[in-house]
């Protein structure tokens, strides 16, 4: 027995369904849920390198610099 094309359809958007519940489940507990410390450290990073500080020489930092570029770009552009 072969299914209908409406049925494979339907079958094949599940998994994608199931994700956009869980993600718009999820958002608003995301959202409300308070920056923690590493936020605020990166913040103070990102503000620092934007005074003319070098990463890694000027600021302890042991991570790799990836978050701290993403708040260099929003510091730049919200301030």
């Amino acid at each position: 027995m072969t299914e209908s094309p409406s049925t494979r359809n339907i079958r094949a958007s599940l998994p994608a369904c199931a994700l956009f519940a869980a993600v718009l489940a999820a958002a608003p507990l995301a959202l409300c849920m308070p920056l923690n410390s590493d936020t605020a450290l990166f913040d103070v990073q990102a503000a620092e390198v934007l005074k003319g500080g070098v990463m890694y020489r000027d600021i302890v930092e042991p991570n790799l610099p990836g978050v701290v570029w993403i708040h260099l770009l929003i510091r730049s552009v919200a301030g």
